[in-house]
């Protein structure tokens, strides 16, 4: 009956220096982060850092509103439509390239090909609309699709 007192009592032991060395090595590494050798130094430091943290914290929040706000007038949506607008033409060599911002300002660009010479002609976008010009069906379509794309994979 001794012999398992005994064999309890070491076990107690230990489990108590484990404890009490978990503790140590603890306190330790809160010295070395403080580095002073009392309580209210580590607990100073500590909140310096936390300061330091909340800070930087605001400031990346700034950012990251700012570039939010500035991707707004980025190119966001992309519409391309291929035609043939002359039937004496063969294949669908003319295009209509849209490039909006997220509120659908921006631009469409229209290439006519014909048998003699390709015209370019690009004109500004605005909500969706041509800004004080007409738009052709194919750059309305384009707009359209442009709005699409980014819908479909906004996700």
């Amino acid at each position: 009956m001794i012999i398992w007192v005994l064999i309890a009592v070491i076990i107690w032991l230990t489990c108590l220096t484990a404890v009490v060395l978990l503790q140590r090595n603890h306190y330790k590494r809160l010295v070395e982060v403080g580095g002073k050798r009392n309580l209210e130094g580590i607990l100073e430091k500590i909140l310096d850092r936390l300061e330091e943290d909340r800070l930087a914290l605001e400031k990346t929040e700034k950012a990251i509103e700012k570039t939010s706000y500035d991707a707004e007038f980025h190119i966001q949506k992309v519409g391309l439509i291929r035609f043939n607008p002359f039937s004496d033409t063969g294949g669908d060599q003319s295009f209509v390239l849209a490039l909006l911002d997220k509120n659908n300002n921006g631009v469409v660009i229209s290439s006519l090909h014909a048998r003699t010479s390709t015209r370019w002609y690009a004109k500004s976008i605005l909500t969706g609309k041509g800004k004080n010009i007409e738009l052709s069906k194919e750059e309305e379509r384009a707009i359209k699709e442009a709005g699409d794309y980014n819908i479909k994979y906004k996700k």
